[in-house]
């Protein structure tokens, strides 16, 4: 009767410089990627990354959302 579920957090924060953020997200057992790319205009609000991560939650099973402030991005699996 036990039910056990494991997630893995990554906290996005500390950006100096506006540009693009680019990296690949691959879900769960290596299956499932997904190249995201955002321009960051404003390193206090990183709500643009966020909505890429969230685009392809679909293929990648993982989800960003926002923090306390709009300064940091966290992602889930």
């Amino acid at each position: 009767g036990v039910t056990a579920t494991a997630t893995n957090h990554a906290k996005l924060s500390g950006l100096t410089a506006t540009g693009t953020v680019g990296f690949t997200l691959t879900g769960t057992n290596g299956t499932g990627s997904a190249a995201i790319s955002a321009s960051i205009v404003n390193v206090s609000d990183l709500t643009n990354l966020m909505d890429k991560i969230n685009a392809v939650a679909g293929t990648t099973g993982i989800t960003a959302k926002m923090g306390d402030t709009n300064a940091h991005t966290a992602y889930r699996s």
